[in-house]
């Protein structure tokens, strides 16, 4: 009696083993991935197995098929085992005379079913119905044995499908131009890279009735830059003027996987409106390193910015954006909309934010600070476009501000007697209070990319021979911008796009180089012509 249960117990054991059998991965057109190793040279297509569990089991008299309604196909020869814990690999190519793992079928690369039978002929321990496959890409489950089925680029036959698939990425976003007028199309541009290949790019915009889905190719034609460099573009469609557009990116890989842009969509994004005025206001002084100069209101000594409102109304900044991120607009911060009395500037005068990260304390706090080593700061109309006023800075020393002057003006000094919420009147230049190993500093520029103009910035913090030239990727110089000695300070040069001769530069990637005697900075800029 012992001796019955124990085998009863054990074809238990082997069944329920059995049923925990995969179809794990499959090839319906392979063209150069895996070569056939009992016919060289033929790229057949293949069925992999998987056994999870820590025995191994007998396939024998257990049947593949491509058609559930003839579920004994073909039946797995006698000898045939997958090991504890394997991958065990099938060639479905209709040539079983090739060995005891040559099916009778081929699979469809217009889509079938795949199924593992039981040796009664009738239990299917798993199946897989598949759609039409693209050649040389497999699907299989992730991870191994999981109900999830995946594209997968790169196949693993006779392996773990261990890789994950990466959603697209989305980066280096730009909208040109930033301020459009009434009867220009709006050029939307990204690049949009995947660990497998890139399907689909929209844009999705929305006038005030719905969503409309505009194609970002990668052809060149659109505003992109070359074909197939991984940069996509489109051009929203000319609006009348005060209208307002809002947009935002969808990328969609070869597996399904979606991502947008920016990452708050479709609740937060890119908006702008068509002919839109550009209010009075500018960035008119701030401190990167507040250590005892003033407190804010819980007596903290924090980082400022102050906005000066040089109109003759007044001003609410409420839903404006502040940052210290151009090209990063899901960081950008919008200045709450819930209390006017506090977020509206008086004509004439300043208003004064804290950059110090404390949001809690109210609508006049950033969730940003400064760093006294350089930065940007940006007031912004809307979410990731139309720029009000932008300033990329230098180093900076602890407690000595850097303002305007006179007040609203192109000119900046730094300033010994800094005047938080108020003019820049009686403040006195002074040039030498800087003390840092570090020279020179470029500071980027903005837009990047750029199709007309765009602006370069850099500062010193001793005077220098200086000179600042525009290199093509083949390392020849196309124009040199500056070849003169300056003076401490933090400068702005505009760069045209055009060669020496005033030639325009074809689209690409271009390096800054700016140089002084000891030190040479260089960083990557993208030209992008229509």
């Amino acid at each position: 009696m012992k001796k019955i249960m124990c085998t009863v117990f054990f074809l238990t054991g082997l069944l329920l083993f059995t049923q925990t059998l995969f179809i794990n991965e499959f090839m319906a057109d392979n063209d150069n991935v895996i070569e056939d190793p009992d016919e060289p040279g033929a790229f057949d297509d293949w069925i992999e197995l998987y056994n999870p569990n820590v025995y191994a089991i007998e396939l024998s008299e257990m049947y593949l098929t491509d058609d559930l309604t003839d579920l004994t196909k073909w039946q797995i020869p006698d000898g045939v085992v997958i090991s504890g814990g394997s991958f065990l690999l099938f060639w479905a190519d209709n040539d079983e005379e090739q060995g005891d793992v040559h099916t009778n079928f081929k699979l469809s690369s217009g889509g079938e079913e795949i199924g593992l039978i039981d040796t009664d002929g009738s239990t299917i321990i798993d199946s897989y119905t598949f759609g039409p496959q693209e050649m040389d890409i497999s699907e299989g489950r992730y991870p191994d044995g999981a109900d999830n089925w995946i594209f997968m680029s790169a196949p693993t036959p006779g392996y773990s499908n261990g890789q994950s698939n990466n959603p697209p990425n989305i980066s280096d976003f730009a909208q040109f131009p930033l301020l459009p007028s009434s009867g220009q199309d709006v050029n939307v541009v990204a690049t949009v890279t995947d660990d497998n290949f890139v399907s689909t790019v929209y844009t999705k915009y929305d006038t005030g009735s719905g969503f409309i889905d505009l194609i970002m190719w990668d052809d060149g034609d659109h505003g992109d830059l070359d074909e197939e460099d991984g940069i996509y573009g489109c051009y929203i469609p000319s609006q009348a003027s005060g209208t307002e557009v809002q947009y935002y990116i969808e990328a969609t890989d070869n597996e399904g996987e979606s991502t947008v842009y920016p990452v708050t969509s479709p609740d937060i994004i890119m908006h702008y409106i068509v002919d839109y005025e550009i209010p009075l206001l500018y960035l008119n002084e701030f401190m990167a390193d507040n250590d005892s100069t003033i407190t804010d209101p819980q007596g903290d000594f924090d980082d400022w910015i102050e906005i000066y409102n040089a109109s003759t109304e007044p001003i609410d900044i409420g839903g404006m954006y502040l940052t210290d991120k151009f090209q990063e607009p899901e960081d950008w911060w919008m200045i709450p909309t819930t209390q006017p009395d506090s977020t509206t500037i008086a004509p004439g005068s300043f208003l004064l934010l804290w950059a110090d990260s404390d949001i809690e304390f109210g609508v006049l706090h950033l969730d940003f600070k400064l760093s006294i080593d350089g930065e940007q700061i940006g007031l912004f109309a809307f979410y990731g476009t139309t720029p009000i006023d932008t300033l990329s800075f230098g180093v900076q020393t602890i407690d000595v501000s850097y303002g305007r002057y006179p007040d609203g003006s192109e000119n900046w000094i730094f300033m010994n007697t800094p005047t938080p919420g108020s003019a820049n009147s009686s403040a006195l230049a002074d040039d030498q209070i800087i003390d840092n190993t570090e020279t020179i500093s470029l500071l980027g520029n903005y837009p990047n990319p750029f199709n007309y103009e765009t602006v370069i910035h850099f500062s010193l913090t001793r005077p220098e021979f200086i000179n600042l030239n525009i290199y093509n990727v083949k390392g020849e110089k196309v124009r040199n911008l500056i070849h003169r000695e300056l003076q401490p300070d933090t400068y702005s040069i505009n760069w045209n796009g055009r060669d020496q001769n005033m030639k325009k530069n074809s689209s690409g990637i271009y390096i800054i180089k700016l140089s002084a005697s000891t030190k040479t900075k260089v960083q990557k800029i993208i030209l992008m012509n229509k």
